[in-house]
């Protein structure tokens, strides 16, 4: 059960391999919250307007971290259904150098 709710995360996360609509729509969040980083980051460097909004944009900030921090650790988490990410530590050797 738990190697069939890693493979579905994986190809959830991996949309190049899984065109689904939950693929795609955690594909367009991420990058809707990139770009909205991007935007926060410029505006909050005016000084004014941080002032005014300053809980907001911490608040939006930490929200940001942990989304980020959460799809890493599920993509690292998760890529250990490809064969060649199989050891936690390097990947695998290639078929050929493999011993029966």
């Amino acid at each position: 059960m738990v190697k069939q709710f890693k493979r579905r995360i994986f190809l959830v996360l991996e949309a190049k391999e899984h065109k689904r609509t939950f693929s795609r729509v955690c594909e367009y969040f991420l990058i809707f919250l990139i770009l909205s980083n991007t935007v926060a980051v410029c505006i909050e460097s005016i000084e004014e307007i941080f002032k005014v909004y300053e809980t907001w944009f911490i608040t939006f900030n930490r929200f940001s971290v942990g989304v980020f921090t959460l799809e890493y650790l599920l993509r690292v988490w998760s890529c250990t259904t490809l064969e060649r990410y199989r050891h936690p530590i390097w990947d695998a050797p290639p078929a050929r150098c493999r011993r029966a």
